[in-house]
């Protein structure tokens, strides 16, 4: 499962983290990564800088390659392959 955690810091920024859960491992979690925008949504950064978007497309465009990435996909099931033994 995955949760999605909302923090606010005093800098008036939020902070988005979607972490992976896996309760079969103790509720393991691993953030697979983090977004960060004032109360104005863009511009948003996503992992520090790493990703920095301008506008929804490519923030969507960004989130897409975080999510489709050799990486995650590896973090993902080893995660679920480790939930099984």
């Amino acid at each position: 499962s995955n949760h999605y955690d909302i923090a606010q810091d005093k800098g008036e920024l939020v902070l988005h983290r979607f972490i992976l859960l896996a309760p079969a491992l103790g509720d393991l979690r691993h953030t697979l990564f983090s977004v960060v925008h004032s109360f104005e949504l863009y511009p948003t950064a996503i992992n520090g800088n790493q990703y920095n978007c301008l506008n929804e497309k490519s923030f969507v465009l960004a989130l897409a390659e975080i999510l489709q990435s050799k990486e995650t996909k590896s973090i993902i099931q080893s995660m679920i392959s480790q939930s099984k033994a």
